[in-house]
């Protein structure tokens, strides 16, 4: 079984129509993009939403170093 911190489900629901509405654009959207379409805090995206998404398999963070900028997308 999977173990995350409990992920608010709208918060996972959303993300995963603003991932889906992305994926079919052919985009990646960068962390802060995703947030700002979100609303949601940083401390939130990164204490339960992008660890349910992760962990689950729905979704995957592309790092740039040369740019340092981090993507999300969907799987």
């Amino acid at each position: 079984m999977i173990r995350t911190k409990k992920a608010n489900p709208e918060h996972t629901i959303n993300s995963m129509r603003v991932l889906l509405r992305a994926g079919r654009e052919g985009e990646k959207l960068f962390i802060t993009e995703f947030r700002e379409l979100m609303d949601i805090s940083s401390a939130t995206f990164y204490i339960t939403v992008r660890e349910a998404l992760i962990a689950y398999g729905f979704a995957e963070i592309e790092t740039n170093p040369r740019e340092r900028v981090l993507y999300i997308k969907l799987t």
